[in-house]
């Protein structure tokens, strides 16, 4: 085994891993600094990520009770803007009833590991039904299909299945009582919601498992590159894995989408600021 047994889990990492080993290795082991310069496209969605994490700013001091006419002047990019207004105009949030625990975290312990989910958004309804609230700034939309096959909503539900029953009065909660809405700020008429079961937890628990023993067993040289170059376009370990030193160039057949997506849906909102955005 190569990993302390301090090691965190998250839907990231282990969404880092399936997409690349060597860069899992590279980030969440080794932690090495980035050294390949990026692409101009990378720049542009660096910005991207900027503004999501201010939106979740935003709908984290809205939930707190800042006025909404406070909140607005604190705009300044326009994509933000765009956004906000979207959000203050489909009011996902309107007559949602409940205790609301914005940026809230939970753990659990699986596979001698910790799993960790963030969540942007817990509400803790009246009936002791809990829904997660996610909310995304992608410029294209998944197909339901794909989302609920992300790792993010396996990860979330199982999480929030497994440690959630501590904010419930009675501290029972069942798998069925969980709902997952992606609110996607581009799309904002147009939520994706997703239900769980006991049935699909011990699926999922199951899946998990299976891949953390698989991480956390596999030896030190198995941390292979991946066989999609075209993840490494946009990949600053690139220059660690001799595939160049220099910014990947994005020609006219190369879909900065297709490889963004994957990238960067590795990123947690709240690493952003970590890697100095």
């Amino acid at each position: 085994m190569i990993l302390d047994p301090s090691f965190r889990f998250s839907q990231s990492n282990l969404s880092a891993y399936l997409r690349c080993r060597r860069h899992f290795y590279l980030r969440y082991i080794k932690k090495l600094a980035w050294p390949a310069p990026i692409t101009e496209p990378v720049l542009i969605h660096e910005q991207q990520l900027e503004n999501g994490n201010n939106f979740h700013l935003l709908v984290q001091q809205f939930i707190a009770g800042i006025p909404v006419e406070d909140l607005s002047r604190t705009i300044q990019d326009g994509y933000l803007q765009h956004w906000w207004q979207n959000f203050l105009q489909y009011a996902p949030l309107k007559d949602v009833e409940g205790k609301m625990l914005a940026e809230y975290t939970l753990s659990t312990r699986l596979a001698g590991f910790h799993l960790d989910a963030k969540f942007d958004l817990l509400v803790i309804h009246p009936d002791s039904s809990i829904t997660i609230f996610d909310w995304k700034t992608n410029q294209l939309a998944p197909s339901p299909f794909n989302l609920e096959k992300n790792l993010q909503t396996q990860v979330y539900r199982y999480v929030l299945a497994s440690a959630g029953a501590g904010l419930l009065i009675e501290k029972y909660l069942q798998p069925e009582n969980i709902r997952m809405n992606y609110w996607f700020v581009e799309f904002p008429d147009t939520p994706i919601n997703f239900d769980y079961s006991s049935s699909a937890m011990r699926n999922n628990q199951n899946h998990l498992a299976s891949l953390i023993e698989e991480i956390s067993t596999l030896p030190e040289d198995a941390f292979d590159r991946t066989d999609k170059e075209k993840f490494c376009l946009a990949c600053e370990y690139r220059s660690f894995c001799d595939r160049g030193i220099c910014a990947g160039a994005m020609d006219e057949n190369t879909s900065f989408d297709d490889v963004s997506n994957d990238l960067f849906s590795s990123f947690d909102i709240d690493e952003i600021g970590e890697i100095a955005f």
